[in-house]
Order: C-alpha cells, then sequence, then structure tokens
C-alpha cells in the first residue's frame, strides 16, 4: 500500500479485502467475522487474521499480508493502538479442524390427540 494513500483510501481497500477474507473464511473452514468490528478494534482483528493465516489459501495468505500492512505496519491505521501483536507465522495445513458437536436425535413420539386450533388466528400479543 502506498504511503501516500490517504486514511479514506485505506480504509476502504481494507473494508473489500475484509469482505473478501469473510466470504473465504466462511467457505474454508465455516467461520463468520464481524467486518465491522475487526475495523475498530486491533486484537479482534489480528485474531482474524491469525486464524485466516492458518487456513493454506494462498488467497487468504496475500489478504493477511495486505491487512497487516494497511492495519499494523508503521503508520497503519492501527499504529497508535495500544495493542502490539506478534507477526504472522505460516500455515501449516490447508485446512482449519473445528469440532462439532451433533445434537442428540430426539425419540418420535406419538401424538395422543390433535391440538384444537383456536379460532382466533392474530399474533399480536402472542408468538407465532
Amino acid at each position: 500500500m502506498s504511503s501516500v494513500a490517504s486514511i479514506e483510501e485505506r480504509e476502504s481497500v481494507a473494508f473489500g479485502l475484509m469482505g473478501r477474507m469473510h466470504v473465504l473464511l466462511r467457505r474454508e473452514i465455516g467461520r463468520v467475522t464481524d467486518i465491522k468490528y475487526m475495523s475498530t478494534n486491533a486484537e479482534y482483528c489480528w485474531h482474524v487474521l491469525e486464524l485466516a493465516h492458518s487456513v493454506a489459501n494462498p488467497d487468504l495468505q496475500a489478504m493477511c499480508q495486505k491487512l497487516e500492512d494497511i492495519y499494523f505496519a508503521e503508520g497503519g491505521l492501527f499504529a497508535d493502538s495500544p495493542f502490539k501483536p506478534r507477526r504472522l507465522s505460516v500455515a501449516s495445513s490447508s485446512r482449519v479442524s473445528i469440532p462439532i458437536e451433533h445434537a442428540a436425535v430426539p425419540e418420535v413420539v406419538e401424538p395422543e390427540a390433535e391440538v384444537a386450533v383456536e379460532s382466533d388466528q392474530h399474533y399480536v400479543g402472542r408468538l407465532r
């Protein structure tokens, strides 16, 4: 990123990169990120960059490097933040393993009697 780029231009580029990163993280590992919060909180931004850097996807790696430069390089958008991150490491695997808990399947219970439907079908004051 050019050192003469204005803050607005860097924020615009960063927002575009974070949007693309959000989509790739969702596709690759099923992780959803908060782009707006990432642009305002240095710790969260760094956490998402570390997460994205752990996935061996060349596009994600390139985006991580660009966002790291935009936000954390000297003169970056988070340069005067009290949070000082360590450098990102290279990914070692192509995917991140995320354990998924499966809900227990309830037993099928035969209905004893049909429930009478009320004649008043208005939703005001009630849940659907």
